[in-house]
């Protein structure tokens, strides 16, 4: 969205290095993140990290597939439903 474009331009010109996307109505869902959202904001300096609905290594791939630079997974961790080993393979 524009708004969302917009926040990105902003945080880039004073200087943001990162920034975490968060939708709240996903978030402990487990159902995938919104990515595109989440990507929006790329392109303007600052790493993005999505996070809300992680829930499977699947997710993760569209995260990565997406151009994030990051996802939140506690949720998905904590619930069993990744694990850290494949997590991380999926960060390589």
């Amino acid at each position: 969205s524009l708004a969302r474009r917009e926040l990105g331009r902003r945080a880039g010109a004073c200087g943001m290095r990162g920034a975490v996307c968060r939708e709240l109505d996903r978030d402990g869902a487990l159902d995938g993140a919104d990515v595109p959202a989440a990507a929006a904001l790329l392109g303007q300096g600052a790493e993005i990290i999505v996070a809300g609905g992680i829930g499977s290594v699947a997710h993760l791939e569209a995260a990565r597939g997406g151009g994030l630079d990051g996802a939140i997974i506690g949720r998905a961790l904590h619930a069993g439903r990744l694990t850290l080993a494949e997590a991380l393979a999926c960060s390589r």
